[in-house]
């Protein structure tokens, strides 16, 4: 009788290890990045896999991460943000600085806000085609948005899409394409407008070849807002709060070297606004140490 129970026990105890160890960091010295499908900061397939703006930041700092093991998992934003929320070895070089509910490193990059993207054969349903507000564009019910699953665009549109997450005019597309999936399904006219970056829309429609079918226009709500920086982010656990740590001091020594430059050059810079663009990227970028 008292082999039976102790084996009862034994199988009790085994049948619930699951429920409490896959979600534990087990493998401390192993990090596993999240990708995004979401050119130019994270590119999987093509001439320029791998070499996105996110792409290439998150090896320079791999690189200087001693003694750890990588390995990178393409998956979708509600997958990312989930696992990003538990006791796992895993890391994400495309996140948000400055929400104050994530543990993200110092500023990786500098953006410039997000646009509404439009056909421009449809340019007169919106107004002018210089400033719209998201808030009014969601009120209509005739004009639907397309958005990736549990995308985040920043404090200022998130508040606002919170609101109307639900409605039947804001289409959520799950899986690894989205950018390419939401922008064919705008072309086709089975959405109407898309948020995006200005960086972003424009690699995705030129390698699509449909960027001069599009249009874009400023969102009322971005005007004032302070400028999009992104960030590295990692769990907010023991184990997450030491890597963080240990990528901010590669951050800080890396954001100021010349390769690293040329990576925000070539993808984030926009064409004409370059002196703007470094002024700004000293202040909100380089100066920030925390």
């Amino acid at each position: 009788m008292k082999k039976i129970i102790i084996i009862g026990i034994s199988l009790l105890v085994i049948s619930v290890l699951p429920a409490w160890v896959v979600a534990e960091c087990e493998k401390e010295d192993s990090i596993t990045w999240f990708i995004l499908d979401l050119p130019p900061f994270f590119i999987t397939k093509g001439s320029d896999k791998e070499k996105g703006l996110a792409d290439q930041i998150q090896k320079m700092v791999s690189e200087r991460l001693d003694g750890y093991r990588f390995s990178n998992k393409v998956a979708n934003a509600s997958r990312i943000a989930k696992e990003l929320k538990e006791d796992e070895c895993v890391c994400f070089a495309g996140e948000f600085y400055g929400n104050p509910g994530f543990l993200t490193s110092v500023p990786t990059i500098l953006l410039l806000p997000h646009n509404i993207i439009v056909r421009k054969k449809d340019l007169h349903l919106y107004g002018n085609g210089n400033y719209v507000s998201l808030k009014r564009l969601l009120q209509n019910k005739n004009l639907i948005l397309g958005t990736a699953s549990d995308r985040l665009y920043g404090p200022e549109l998130d508040i606002v899409l919170k609101k109307h997450t639900k409605g039947k005019n804001v289409y959520h597309r799950s899986g690894k394409d989205t950018l390419d999936g939401l922008l064919g399904m705008l072309i086709k006219g089975r959405v109407d407008y898309l948020i995006e970056y200005p960086v972003s829309i424009a690699y995705a429609a030129k390698r699509l070849g449909v960027l001069d079918k599009l249009a874009t226009i400023t969102i009322e709500e971005n005007v004032d807002a302070p400028p999009i920086r992104g960030a590295i982010r990692c769990p907010d656990t023991e184990w997450g709060r030491k890597i963080i740590n240990d990528i901010n001091k590669i951050l800080l020594k890396i954001r100021v070297l010349p390769e690293y430059r040329k990576i925000i050059k070539d993808w984030a810079v926009p064409p004409g606004k370059e002196g703007e663009y470094w002024k700004i990227y000293k202040e909100q970028v380089l100066n920030v140490r925390e």
